[in-house]
């Protein structure tokens, strides 16, 4: 009801967006409400839906944007750090951060290594038996320079990270 009223402080209401176009979900093996996954299916599930998350991670580090764009919605929303608690959506803020490292290798600026990614306490929640919530502390290692004579050290950055994983008929 509240939103629909101007409140008396001369604040509008919240508008929400318009849906977003959504592909049709499809599940490989659609279990009935009253038939909870086994342990062991339930293990599956998670292992599969981590390794997803890494090679999601794998492909950010490796500047692999294919591999990125097949596993990643072209409605993406988040919160980067990059966009200063801004909510991003769709895929051309990332691209940007793709087409920037390919830049800088086609100059010869190279990275000394990959940067490698770690996902630390990670847990699954499933929502369905089409989607999951992946959550996890991100531990991306690389190499910087550190000081003025040119001298390279290892840095860790840490993050928390959440991921919504959608299953569709071409899987997660």
């Amino acid at each position: 009801h509240g939103l629909a009223q101007e409140s008396n402080l001369g604040i509008s209401p919240l508008r929400l967006p318009q849906r977003l176009p959504q592909r049709k979900a499809k599940a490989k093996v659609v279990l009935p409400r009253s038939m909870p996954l086994t342990q062991e299916a339930r293990s599956a599930l998670e292992k599969q839906l981590l390794g997803r998350q890494q090679a999601l991670l794998d492909a950010i580090s490796a500047g692999d944007y294919e591999t990125y764009t097949s596993l990643c919605d072209e409605n993406i929303t988040c919160f980067e750090p990059e966009a200063r608690s801004h909510l991003v959506t769709g895929l051309p803020f990332h691209k940007f951060y793709f087409d920037f490292g390919a830049q800088l290798n086609v100059k010869g600026v190279k990275p000394l290594q990959r940067d490698l990614n770690t996902m630390s306490g990670a847990s699954v929640r499933l929502l369905s038996d089409t989607s999951a919530v992946v959550c996890y502390v991100r531990l991306r290692q690389t190499v910087k320079q550190g000081s003025p004579n040119g001298d390279y050290v290892p840095e860790t950055v840490v993050s928390q990270e959440t991921r919504v994983w959608q299953q569709f008929e071409d899987g997660w």
